[in-house]
């Protein structure tokens, strides 16, 4: 990609004035579009057009008889202004062995274009001014340019993109700098050289025809009945050949869709009248992509595509709605059309979409009449009313989409069937008669006769109808639905007059028994009575039998209770349930699953809220939150002693995963189930013990001070005196622990024994001090005294310092400081004997002296 000439160099080179230009033309220059260095459309730059550009050649020539040599441009040095590092190797207008300076009519991108990978050591940049734009090219090692023979360098992405331009000037500028000579004796050319071509700006030859088509969504026939709103949807979308190797087009803010019609009285107008037009709707389906303009009672509306959409790929394009649309204009064809300009770099154009004014509408097999989406085969005024064949020789009338009549091919007619049984055959709806009805008799005397004159139907007055027979009544069913048989006093569902001693209702069987009749409620044998074997009643209900009575007395005629079962046992195998009515357990006492279950043979579980709270076995153990109790008492879970009021109770708490700890502790102000974690009793497995502590890291682990009242002397200090021991475990580095310990000197409890090395003098350095204690650390107003820890740790007697987790000094090891006291007697011993020594010599000296 080519890069601009830096800013220091441009404006150094801007200083340097040249002479005007000659005219003399050893180097001329071409551009060419072809393959295999064959030229093939020659001085011709094609339009941008968003597909993959093709490679635009430069052809730079000798046309001399002499040689022309491009010089290496090292033997520049100096003539230019200091640039940043690597600046000094750009190409530019006082630096180079040519350059071509383009008007910027074209519209190149100088940023975008790009050199071909196959055009040798050439250094290329660019430089902008207010007309042109140039391109400056130097030969990084130099070369030497014999006659006919010439330089060819590629170029990607350099397009023309102003389709106003039909063609434009391009320059070629050499000489005049030093860089450039000719001819054996190596004459430079001392003034700017210049050389001109015009280039041709064309579409690519490939894009003769623009790839657009259009398509109606649905039909493209409208009804012209003057009142119907008709709707097209209309789709212009890019559709390539498979062939097409440019497919895309470029759309940009001058692209635009025009869709236009013709009004009046003409037979080719859409519409004729001016309040029909101004009631027709264009909508772009894609508004994000598309703005829409209209002006109104005109019959152009234009599409422009948005800043966001600046091409249509293949199978792209725009869909348009048009609603509301009314007509009256005569049948026959009209025309929507749909002008496009600056779309891709084609030529301006028009597509015509024929739309059909009929008064009929076909959809499918079907047909419309005043409507423009026909349900059935003949629809009039709406799309589902009308008429419908139905098979061979069988039609329908139908409305709002449903078969009301149906005319069969023997001339029966169906009201509310489909399949008539006779000449008129009525069904889901009445039939109104007002007379007598008489079947199989023609001279009715009752409301509706069947037979003879007198036996049928008869209705006794507003919403009563009687069964007559021999013109006498038998029944009557009154308007409540009540039925009376023998009577007409209906004021149950069923009422059966008898006379004295006349038998009312008789239930017989097969073989004129009572065993196998049976009296059903409803249906499917749910409810019933029934003599099942001779001389026995069966009431069964699949569900619920209620007796509803003060009492039922089983075995005895005047019962005491509710129930009253005398002289047998009471079994009940199904569950039992006390103040609930939907037992879930084996006896449910107040709610359905509250009470007692038997959990297995000689164990019985006491049950709420359907979970198993307590479990008795047969071993007389008794589990709570456990269904195996080991014990005569296990609980799993907690155990609370003490009052139910806060501060005044006690808990035992199990953690329950693993049984990993036991813990005593009592509740606290803040609420009525708030306990105190962190104090305690916690017995953990392995048989640690806690106070104050749920992770005791020993058999006893005390997290706070301990009181011991009395403290007896037992022979002195011998094996029985213990210490404070802090012991740091191998296993965790940063874990330590305090033990209470005695001290043992064995060397059977130590290893890596060796001499102590140390200045044990530094500890006659140590001065005592008189102190009192801070509160919390001792008595504050006794004087104590002895040593300060940091000023042993100042002095390097870190042996004798006892540091805190945090490594700062903390206390002193007094018992070890007799240790060092030794040594340093030991030193003054030694001392005194060599003075004892050195003070007898002297003597012995002075004695012999004598």
């Amino acid at each position: 990609m080519l890069t601009r000439v830096p800013e220091e160099i441009r404006l150094a080179e801007k200083a340097i004035d040249f002479g005007e230009f000659f005219s003399q033309e050893p180097l001329k220059f071409q551009f060419y579009y072809g393959e295999n260095n064959q030229a093939e459309i020659v001085n011709t730059i094609y339009l941008e057009d968003g597909n993959k550009p093709l490679t635009l050649y430069l052809e730079v020539f000798n046309d001399s008889e002499q040689d022309v040599i491009f010089k290496n441009s090292n033997s520049l040095a100096g003539k230019l202004a200091t640039v940043q590092a690597g600046g000094a190797q750009a190409a530019s207008e006082k630096k180079c062995h040519f350059q071509l300076r383009w008007e910027k009519d074209l519209g190149l991108k100088p940023s975008e274009i790009e050199i071909d990978d196959k055009s040798g050591q050439w250094q290329v940049n660019y430089d902008e001014e207010f007309r042109f734009f140039s391109m400056y090219f130097l030969h990084q090692s130099g070369l030497t340019l014999k006659p006919n023979e010439k330089i060819q360098i590629g170029f990607s992405k350099l397009t023309a993109n102003n389709r106003t331009v039909k063609s434009s000037n391009v320059e070629l500028l050499y000489g005049g700098i030093g860089l450039i000579s000719t001819g054996t004796a190596n004459e430079l050319i001392e003034k700017q050289v210049s050389s001109k071509n015009a280039v041709s700006v064309i579409n690519h030859l490939r894009k003769t025809e623009i790839p657009l088509q259009f398509r109606v969504l649905g039909s493209n026939a409208i009804l012209n009945d003057g009142t119907t709103q008709n709707t097209l949807k209309l789709k212009v979308l890019n559709s390539p050949l498979s062939n097409n190797t440019r497919p895309i087009l470029l759309l940009n803010q001058s692209s635009k869709f025009i869709v236009s019609f013709e009004q009046g009285d003409h037979p080719d107008a859409l519409v004729t009248q001016t309040s029909q037009l101004s009631g027709v709707q264009i909508a772009v389906e894609d508004t994000n992509s598309w703005a829409s303009d209209h002006t109104a009672h005109s019959t152009q509306w234009s599409f422009t595509p948005k800043a966001s959409l600046k091409q249509l790929t293949a199978g792209q394009g725009i869909e348009l709605t048009i609603s509301n649309l009314v007509t009256n204009s005569a049948s026959g064809l009209a025309c929507i059309y749909i002008d496009y300009q600056n779309i891709g770099s084609y030529p301006d154009g028009r597509l015509v979409i024929p739309i059909e004014k009929t008064p009929l509408l076909y959809s499918g097999q079907n047909v419309g009449i005043r409507n423009n989406d026909p349900r059935i085969h003949l629809a009039i005024g709406d799309n589902d009313t009308g008429l419908q064949q139905q098979g061979d020789g069988e039609l329908a009338i139908y409305t709002d989409n449903i078969e009301r009549v149906r005319f069969d091919k023997k001339g029966n007619v169906g009201i509310g069937t489909d399949k008539p049984q006779a000449k008129l055959h009525v069904n889901g709806g009445n039939a109104v008669i007002s007379d007598k009805v008489a079947i199989r008799t023609t001279n009715p005397q009752i409301d509706l006769a069947i037979g003879d004159d007198d036996t049928g139907l008869k209705q006794q007055g507003d919403g009563e109808l009687a069964i007559y027979t021999d013109n006498i009544e038998r029944v009557r069913f009154d308007k409540n639905g009540n039925v009376g048989i023998g009577s007409t006093d209906n004021s149950h569902r069923l009422t059966i007059y008898s006379a004295n001693n006349e038998k009312t209702l008789r239930l017989i069987g097969p073989n004129s028994f009572g065993v196998g009749a049976q009296l059903n409620f409803g249906n499917n044998n749910e409810v019933y009575l029934t003599e099942n074997q001779d001389k026995k009643l069966l009431i069964h209900a699949d569900n619920q039998i209620t007796l509803d009575s003060p009492s039922v007395g089983i075995g005895i005629t005047n019962p005491q209770a509710k129930l009253h079962v005398n002289g047998g046992d009471a079994v009940i195998s199904g569950k039992v349930a006390i103040r609930t009515t939907n037992p879930q357990i084996d006896l449910a006492i107040g709610d359905n699953d509250t009470g007692l279950k038997q959990q297995g043979d000689g164990v019985l579980a006491i049950y709420t809220d359907n979970i198993e709270r307590v479990r008795f076995d047969k071993n007389g153990n008794v589990g709570i939150g456990t269904s195996k109790p080991k014990r005569k008492l296990q609980v799993d879970g907690d155990l609370i002693l003490g009052k139910d009021e806060i501060n005044k109770k006690f808990i035992f708490h199990c953690r329950r995963e693993n049984g990993v700890f036991l813990q005593i502790t009592h509740d606290k102000s803040g609420g009525d189930d708030t306990w105190d974690w962190d104090q305690g009793i916690t017995l953990i497995r392995g048989g640690n013990v806690g106070i104050g502590t749920t992770a005791p890291q020993a058999k006893l682990h005390v997290v706070g001070a301990i009181r011991v009242d009395s403290v007896p002397v037992w022979n002195g200090s011998s094996e029985y005196d213990v210490t404070w021991a802090a012991y740091r475990r191998s296993e965790d580095p940063n874990a330590h622990l305090n033990y209470i310990a005695r001290e043992g000197s064995s060397e059977r409890y130590k290893q890596n024994i060796m001499p102590l090395e140390d200045d044990f003098q530094k500890i006659l350095s140590l001065e005592p001090k008189a102190y009192q204690m801070k509160e919390g650390h001792g008595n504050e107003d006794e004087w104590q005294f002895g040593y300060i820890a940091e000023e042993l740790d100042q002095l390097g007697l870190k042996s004798l310092v006892v540091y805190d987790r945090s490594g700062r000094p903390d206390g002193i090891q007094y018992k070890k400081m007799c240790i060092y006291l030794n040594e340093v007697l030991k030193n003054q011993q030694n001392y005194l004997e060599r003075l004892e020594n050195k003070v007898n010599e002297l003597n012995q000296k002075l004695t012999a002296g004598q």
